[in-house]
């Protein structure tokens, strides 16, 4: 529920930065479709922070992700037709949530030349443009959801629940959006796929709008993709993570 989901540098400053809230504090329900949101109204926020001379980091602005009519947006799952993976949301009591068309799974996090970000989601999968002031400008989701514009890949809605677009990176020429997938997909099904390793990273032009797929290789069959950074337009460092680390 803090900080931490992704972190950028502001490039106007090199002694600031920035950090990304996740979709707020959930656990997973007995129902294993269903997930328990603690704090059902809470609104994803991106927070602007800087490194004093004396080493000591001050918060200087939280901006909160609002819809487009400019209020806020909450981590709740998105409804069919716009980015729903099959998850329920509950709160403490159990009581079935409604869902939010303008919700976000929100994990990586690009800013742009102009000051404004680029996050991208784990529901949709989306990537979603918002302004300074974190008002959503545009939702760019795969084909086959109710949005309106640019799409990206449609293959890439048969994410794994919870398990959407991770990173995302904008290249140094602010003309690409990068992001990966954080695990494989089910496809053509949850109960067909037999892939373990391959997973995607998607460029997408800002420009014109279309899109080109990359397999990425994981060193270990259902490992899990957390951030990517462009070194330049063409090459990509990618943070990986074995989920059974901890326990081997």
């Amino acid at each position: 529920g803090g900080y931490g989901s992704s972190a950028v540098g502001d490039p106007a400053n090199p002694r600031r930065f920035f950090f990304f809230f996740d979709r707020g504090p959930n656990a997973d329900a007995l129902d294993k479709d269903s997930k328990i949101f603690a704090i059902p109204d809470y609104a994803p926020s991106i927070g602007h922070f800087e490194i004093g001379r004396s080493g000591k980091v001050k918060l200087l602005q939280k901006i909160v992700l609002k819809r487009p009519d400019g209020n806020p947006l909450t981590g709740l799952p998105n409804p069919a037709g716009y980015g729903a993976t099959g998850e329920k949301a509950v709160d403490l009591a159990g009581n079935l949530l409604p869902n939010d068309r303008y919700g976000l799974d929100s994990e990586g996090l690009a800013i742009a030349k102009d000051g404004s970000f680029w996050v991208s989601d784990e529901y949709g999968p989306h990537i979603v443009h918002f302004s300074r002031a974190g008002v959503e400008l545009e939702r760019i989701s795969p084909k086959g959801l109710q949005t309106d514009g640019r799409k990206l890949p449609a293959v890439l809605a048969k994410c794994r629940p919870n398990r959407g677009m991770e990173g995302l990176a904008i290249t140094p020429d602010g003309q690409t959006l990068v992001g990966i997938m954080q695990s494989t997909l089910n496809n053509p099904s949850r109960k067909e796929a037999v892939n373990q390793t391959l997973t995607r990273i998607v460029a997408f032009n800002l420009a014109d709008g279309s899109s080109k797929q990359f397999l990425y290789r994981q060193n270990g069959n259902g490992f899990s993709n957390s951030e990517i950074r462009a070194v330049d337009s063409h090459r990509f460092l990618v943070n990986e993570r074995d989920g059974g680390f901890a326990g081997a």
